[in-house]
């Protein structure tokens, strides 16, 4: 898999699911054919933190560097955090040149945003609480 087809995929489907992050992610996944449980944003934390799919990057700045790195190399990488009510996902895509990641999400409270800095998810001082996983299945 190339990080090429993960924008693609991400791109197919922004338009219908910028206002959603959790349908969002599920379907960039599906076109991937990574299949994802019909949860929401925190269920999707929980699927992601005890898959063995899924490879558990870290939080904070180190999860955050890992997470770049998976993302260039190909895999599906996902951003994920988990709060009352409805939490949050995102795709990472690459990273600006003061090391904040670039990303796809689409957001229940507002516009999702498209190959965007991350800080526009969550602010800064969040980071720290950011779980970051790759997928280590075979993409297509």
């Amino acid at each position: 898999m190339s990080l090429s087809r993960i924008i693609e995929a991400a791109e197919n489907h922004f338009n219908a699911y910028q206002k959603d992050c959790s349908g969002y992610l599920k379907k960039v996944a599906g076109d991937l054919f990574i299949d994802l449980p019909n949860y929401n944003a925190n269920g999707l934390y929980d699927y992601l933190a005890g898959s063995p799919e899924w490879e558990n990057l870290g939080k904070g700045q180190a999860g955050m560097t890992l997470a770049v790195v998976r993302a260039f190399e190909g895999l599906l990488v996902v951003a994920a955090k988990k709060e009352s009510g409805h939490g949050h996902v995102a795709i990472i895509v690459g990273v600006e040149k003061d090391g904040t990641p670039l990303g796809y999400w689409g957001s229940i409270a507002g516009i999702g945003k498209k190959n965007a800095r991350l800080t526009n998810s969550w602010a800064k001082k969040k980071f720290a609480d950011i779980s970051y996983y790759a997928y280590l299945g075979v993409l297509v």
